[in-house]
């Protein structure tokens, strides 16, 4: 059963930071949020629930969107916005704004009839401090996907 607010359980358990084996901890943590303890990820689990709650059918009604969450934190909001633009293409976005500067990151996926899927990516972090050097990511990859069948 997937929550009201788009996500489903393992985002749940990502969000409060546990990841995926495999996972690689030294890549870029898309964020500019100084506070990532469980606390802060507690209150914006819940205000962003409420928030949602709130006003997240009007929302994603007046917008189009499958699904927009908003997250509010320890010196930080956040939105989250999906959308389905076919059967096979979606879009993820994520903007945040913190204390230490503004992050947006943006994902697309589409899946093929093939083995193989297209996702791509863009990462965009901006600094208020000059000392902090801005980061401008993009990535394309191709997902290879296969069946086991077991007879």
């Amino acid at each position: 059963m997937e929550p009201r607010v788009g996500r489903n359980p393992e985002q749940l358990r990502r969000s409060l930071g546990d990841q995926n084996i495999g996972t690689d901890p030294t890549r870029i943590d898309p964020t500019t949020n100084p506070s990532q303890g469980i606390a802060d990820q507690i209150v914006k689990d819940l205000a962003g629930d409420w928030v949602s709650d709130l006003l997240g059918s009007s929302l994603t009604k007046l917008t189009g969107l499958d699904v927009l969450r908003i997250e509010i934190g320890f010196g930080s909001i956040g939105f989250h916005a999906e959308k389905k633009i076919t059967e096979n293409l979606k879009a993820f976005g994520d903007a945040e704004q913190t204390i230490r500067g503004a992050t947006i990151k943006l994902r697309a996926e589409l899946r093929t009839p093939f083995v193989v899927n297209l996702q791509g990516g863009y990462l965009n972090q901006n600094y208020y401090d000059p000392a902090e050097q801005d980061i401008v990511d993009y990535d394309v990859k191709l997902v290879y996907r296969y069946r086991l069948f077991i007879p």
